[in-house]
């Protein structure tokens, strides 16, 4: 599990997002047969609500890839976002929602 401790205070602030309108983060994968689909939110919903220059966050977005807290697929207006497994864990210990 990456520890908290070595995450920066913009990807503190990127991973306390729950969700957006368009979906929650925190969901578990829908599962068909063997494959986990994740909830996925459109990128730029998922910007607004961490509330970090787009430029800085895309920079945040790509450690947090690196570290395999999040994924990102699909390109410009078609970019979506989902939390991994290990992304929605430090997401609900920051919210307090880990009990």
């Amino acid at each position: 599990m990456v520890a908290i401790e070595n995450l920066t205070r913009l990807e503190l602030q990127a991973m306390k997002v729950t969700g957006t309108e368009f979906g929650n983060l925190l969901e578990e994968p829908t599962v068909y047969g063997e494959h986990r689909v994740p909830t996925a939110v459109w990128t730029f919903s998922w910007m607004d609500e961490v509330g970090i220059s787009p430029n800085i966050l895309r920079g945040v977005m790509s450690s947090l890839v690196k570290k395999g807290l999040i994924g990102v697929e699909g390109k410009g207006n078609d970019e979506t976002l989902y939390y991994t497994d290990e992304g929605r864990k430090i997401c609900k210990i920051l919210n307090g929602l880990d009990g």
